[in-house]
Parts: C-alpha cells; sequence; structure tokens
C-alpha cells in the first residue's frame, strides 16, 4: 500500500513509510526547515562573534583585565 501523503510541508517517507523532516531540518510551524545553528555566548564580557563564529572584542577595544575594553591612552 502506497504511504498516506505528509500533512507537513517538506516532509519525506522514511523506511518505516513515517514522515520525517529531512536531515537538518525540524518541524517549525507547520513546515520543515533549516535547525538554527545554536548561538554559543562568548565567556568573555564585550566579545562578538566575528564572520568565521570567533570570540573577539570589537574594533577599537582589546582584551584588557578579563573583558574588551578601550586601549589606555598614555
Amino acid at each position: 500500500p502506497k504511504p498516506e501523503q505528509c500533512t507537513i510541508r517538506g516532509q519525506i517517507h522514511d523506511a518505516n513509510g513515517d514522515c520525517v523532516c529531512p536531515k537538518g531540518t525540524e518541524v517549525q510551524g507547520n513546515a520543515c526547515r533549516r535547525k538554527k545553528p545554536v548561538v554559543v555566548e562568548c565567556p568573555i564580557p564585550g566579545q562578538i562573534h566575528n564572520k568565521r563564529g570567533v570570540c573577539v572584542c570589537p574594533r577599537g577595544t582589546e582584551l584588557r583585565d578579563g573583558a574588551c575594553r578601550k586601549p589606555r591612552l598614555e
């Protein structure tokens, strides 16, 4: 027998004939959507994520005394 049509947009039938979202997606609302990447908080106060996802101090600041701070004027 042909499996029933899946009711959630984007779902496919697995080997057992069950409706599932494809790998890398999950049900959000009434459709399968890409899983959102888990955003890891930066451990040092003031740090931000650069384009590669690495925690860095923003431009114009430096890591000093355990936090991102504006450089001292000497």
